[in-house]
C-alpha cells in the first residue's frame, strides 16, 4: 500500500512538474475569450440602476449610469459627457471582485476637429491592457488617422477607473441619485443602437461573403429595419443578422442613408426595464 501511495505522489508531482514545463497558464486568447463570456454574463444579469451627474445639461454636462447585481455589486457603467466642443462616453463592465475587464468609448476632445474621434475598445487582465482596438478618425470621410494609440490616458497602470473603488472616488462630486429600478440588457428587436466595435462590415446581405457597402465604427448609431437568419461565426458566436440603416454625414455636409445587413454580435445591447 506505501509502494502505491508513494507511486501515486510521484505520478501527480511529475504530472504537475510536466504542466508547468509547458506553460499551463491561460494565453492571451483565452483572457480574452473569458472576458467576453462574462460580458455577455453581466448583460444577462438583472441590474438595479443609479443615476448619478453633475454640471448643466445647457452647457458641460456629465452622466454616470451605475448598476449593481444581487449582491450589490457594480459590474457596469455608462459614462456620457456633452458640451460646447466636446462629447463622448464610456461603457466599463466588472469582474465580481471589483476589477475592471473591459472597456469601450467614443471621446471627442475639445480643441479638436469636430470631425475627428478617438474611439475603440479595450480589454484588461490584472490592471494590464491585453488587448487594444482603438483608432482616431475622420467621421465624415471614414480616414482612419491612426490606429491603437493610447490618447491621455495610458491603459495600464494609470487609467483611473481600473477598479469600482477608483470609479466611485471620481464620481464623487457627483449628485446622489436614487435607485431607478431593474434593468436587463438585451439584443436590440427594433429601434435604434450603436456598434460596438470598429471596422465592421455593413454588407450588402446577410452572409459573410457578402459585398461590404461600408465600415461602420464604435458608437455609429444605426437604426433596426428588421431581423433576420441566425448563424455562428467563429469567436463572435451564434446571433442574428440585422438589416440596419445608417445615415452619413459626408464632408460638404451631404446626408447619405445606407441600407444592409450587420452581424448581432457588433450591436450594442439595449437597456430594458425589468417589470
Amino acid at each position: 500500500m506505501a509502494s502505491y501511495r508513494n507511486v501515486l505522489v510521484l505520478t501527480m508531482f511529475l504530472g504537475i512538474m510536466f504542466l508547468n514545463s509547458v506553460g499551463y497558464s491561460k494565453t492571451k486568447a483565452q483572457h480574452i475569450a473569458e472576458i467576453d463570456r462574462e460580458v455577455k454574463r453581466i448583460n444577462r444579469l438583472v441590474l438595479k440602476k443609479m443615476k448619478k451627474s453633475v454640471g448643466d445639461p445647457d452647457e458641460v454636462f456629465e452622466e454616470a449610469m451605475i448598476y449593481f447585481d444581487d449582491k450589490n455589486r457594480i459590474r457596469k457603467v455608462i459614462l456620457r459627457w456633452d458640451g460646447l466642443n466636446a462629447y463622448g462616453k464610456s461603457i466599463m463592465y466588472f469582474r465580481r471582485n471589483g476589477s475592471l475587464c473591459y472597456t469601450s468609448f467614443a471621446d471627442k476632445s475639445d480643441g479638436e476637429d469636430l470631425d475627428n474621434l478617438f474611439c475603440g475598445t479595450v480589454y484588461f487582465h490584472n490592471r494590464k491592457a491585453i488587448k487594444m482596438d482603438t483608432q482616431y478618425y475622420n467621421t465624415s470621410n471614414r480616414k482612419i488617422i491612426r490606429k491603437n494609440i493610447k490618447t491621455v490616458y495610458s491603459y495600464n497602470s494609470s487609467l483611473p477607473y481600473q477598479t469600482v473603488k477608483e470609479l466611485m472616488k471620481a464620481l464623487r462630486d457627483y449628485k446622489k441619485s436614487l435607485f431607478d429600478g431593474k434593468y436587463i440588457f438585451r439584443m436590440p428587436k427594433k429601434g435604434e443602437t450603436s456598434i460596438n466595435t470598429n471596422n465592421v462590415n455593413l454588407r450588402k446581405k446577410p452572409n459573410t461573403q457578402s459585398k461590404v457597402l461600408f465600415k461602420l465604427h464604435y458608437s455609429d448609431e444605426i437604426s433596426i429595419l428588421s431581423i433576420g437568419k441566425q448563424q455562428s461565426i467563429g469567436r463572435w458566436g451564434k446571433h442574428k443578422w440585422y438589416k440596419v440603416s445608417y445615415l452619413h454625414y459626408s464632408q460638404s455636409g451631404k446626408e447619405q442613408r445606407i441600407i444592409g445587413w450587420v452581424f448581432g454580435a457588433f450591436l450594442e445591447p439595449v437597456e430594458m426595464r425589468v417589470r
